[in-house]
This record gives C-alpha cells, structure tokens and sequence, in this order.
C-alpha cells in the first residue's frame, strides 16, 4: 500500500489511474491537443506569429516558465505590431478558482 500524500486532484491531474464512478469518463489531458503551438511571455510577437503560421495554426497558448497556461494569442492579437512582447498583446486565462486551484498565489485579489 503507498500512501500518496499529494492528494487525490494532484494525482488525477498527473494521469495516474482512478476509481468510481467517473473514472471512465475522459479527462481534459485525455481530450486535448498536443500539438498546439505554445509561446513564452517574453517572446516577440513577430517570433511567434510566423512559427504558428509555419505550423498551420491561427491561435497559440501563452506559458509562463512553469508551462501553467497564462493566457491566448488568437489571430487578431497575432496581427498585432510585431516587436509587442506577448505578454502585452496576449487575452489573460481565467484566474483559477475553487478548492481545485493549486495555489492562492494565482489568485487575483
């Protein structure tokens, strides 16, 4: 017997098996794209704008340095002035909320 002492949302969020009633559904990691283009926030606009074109996307994930998703380029924001910084041109992510946020330092006050 182990005793995982994260707690049972950090388990279910890093893929590991469940029980119960809802174990069969699909969890969003399940469901979601792998191959969307993601960008840091001190990128370059211009950067960013031509490898999501080159990759046959209009839209890019914004991350900070710990890959939590802070916010989305979409194709009106990527045609933008090219030397913006990201984190100027980017639409924000919904602060996280409720007992599954990681952390209150996420929180907007």
């Amino acid at each position: 017997m182990y005793d995982y002492e994260d707690g049972k949302l950090d388990w279910l969020a890093a893929g590991l098996p469940s029980e119960g009633t809802n174990a069969e559904r699909p969890r969003a990691g399940e469901v979601a794209r792998k191959d969307v283009p993601t960008c840091r926030l001190d990128e370059r606009l211009g950067d960013v704008r031509d490898r999501v074109r080159e990759a046959g996307w209009d839209a890019c994930v914004v991350l900070n340095e710990e890959r939590v998703v802070f916010g989305l380029l979409r194709s009106k924001e990527l045609e933008t002035n090219p030397d913006r910084r990201i984190e100027e041109a980017m639409r924000p992510a919904p602060a996280p909320s409720g007992r599954s946020s990681p952390s209150r330092r996420w929180r907007r006050s």
